[in-house]
């Protein structure tokens, strides 16, 4: 049987993260300090170049966890909403 590679080992810690309630309110807290709901427009296009970098953080993390905790993921959009 071959190990699981770095990407699968990754789902799985973030399955098991997700799972918990401690877990789950810090990726909410994660996703809403990236600005998953924010627009990245700014006033200078440095401001709007940085809040579109940290934003991407957010879409990749939300898209890891959709892939790998779906079920959780609805419980931790509700948190989001809380912060």
């Amino acid at each position: 049987m071959q190990a699981p590679d770095e990407q699968t080992k990754y789902l799985r810690d973030l399955r098991c993260i997700a799972e918990t309630e401690h877990g789950r309110r810090t990726l909410a807290y994660l996703l809403k300090k990236f600005r998953l709901y924010k627009l990245s427009s700014g006033g200078t296009p440095e401001i709007t170049a940085r809040r579109e970098g940290v934003r991407s953080c957010a879409l990749l993390l939300f898209e890891d966890l959709r892939e790998a905790a779906p079920t959780e993921l609805e419980q931790i959009i509700g948190k989001t909403l809380k912060y």
